[in-house]
């Protein structure tokens, strides 16, 4: 059960770089979580991906993966590692590991 200590963990495991661009998530994290489907490794998404998720997102054309339009920008986003397929996002330094949060990428 997601507890007050785990967001609390989270939260220190994950940390925004002063200028506000560059996300950072920790190897230690990366460890422990999974994509909640596949239980495949996550891999942190590269700042091309994260701008043009932005920028569909900014021009009203993004729908995750329950078809639902997404209009809050994500910090970034972890993938896959295996088939890349989809990426969980990361909004205020945490990562939204919802299978219906998800972003499909064979699209991006």
């Amino acid at each position: 059960m997601y507890s007050k200590l785990s967001e609390t963990i989270i939260q220190l495991e994950i940390s925004l770089y002063t200028n506000g661009e560059i996300l950072m998530v920790s190897e230690k994290l990366l460890r422990v979580i999974a994509c909640p489907e596949t239980k495949q490794d996550l891999v942190v998404a590269d700042d091309a991906i994260v701008q043009k998720i932005n920028d569909l997102i900014e021009q009203g054309e993004l729908l995750n993966r329950s078809k639902q339009k997404v209009s809050e920008k994500i910090d970034g986003g972890l993938i896959q590692k295996e088939d890349r397929k989809y990426l969980y996002p990361i909004r205020d330094e945490i990562p939204i590991l919802l299978i219906d949060e998800s972003i499909p990428l064979d699209s991006i």
